[in-house]
């Protein structure tokens, strides 16, 4: 191999670029989070086995972190939606590796096919019926993971997301 720097570090860079969270956050920079203790999940969910995993773990993420969950006046209400879609990664790397080790002028293009999931958890105040903080991650999902895989992936997701909850004001 002529060059092992050039190796490695393609080696790096095709590792799956969708591996990591990615996750976005907004909220109503306008709402008083200050006070809220209490919880309530919306009643509309589904019931699959997905929207149980993610509600078990924003519950224990939430108990964790001090808040109660109530049937009656909770304070905000939580909603959790999931979903898959089936994605493509496509790479035009310009150039190809030749055998001798040097670049070769044809164009290696590369196509990954993958399945992207998504949890979106919504809070909402009860009193105005309002969505005052929506936070989402998304991220390639292995359908060969076993159950207790996607436990933690779905509590590591349901943990970054609520880190931002509640939101800290910028100055």
């Amino acid at each position: 191999m002529k060059n092992p720097l050039v190796w490695a570090t393609l080696a790096l860079v095709s590792l799956p670029a969708c591996s990591s969270l990615a996750t976005n956050f907004d909220y109503d920079t306008t709402y008083d989070f200050v006070g809220l203790r209490k919880y309530s999940w919306v009643d509309k969910q589904d019931n699959s086995i997905s929207t149980k995993r993610v509600r078990d773990a924003v519950d224990a993420e939430l108990h964790q972190r001090g808040y109660e969950q109530v049937t009656a006046n909770p304070d905000f209400q939580v909603a959790a939606y999931v979903s898959s879609k089936d994605r493509l990664s496509v790479v035009d790397w310009g150039y190809s590796p030749s055998p001798t080790g040097y670049w070769s002028h044809g164009h290696d293009i590369e196509v990954r096919q993958y399945v992207e999931g998504t949890l979106v958890l919504d809070i909402i105040d009860p009193r105005q019926n309002s969505l005052v903080w929506r936070a989402s991650a998304s991220k390639a999902v292995d359908r060969t993971w076993t159950p207790e895989e996607r436990d933690a992936e779905v509590r590591e997701a349901v943990g970054v997301l609520l880190a931002e909850f509640p939101p800290k004001k910028s100055r």
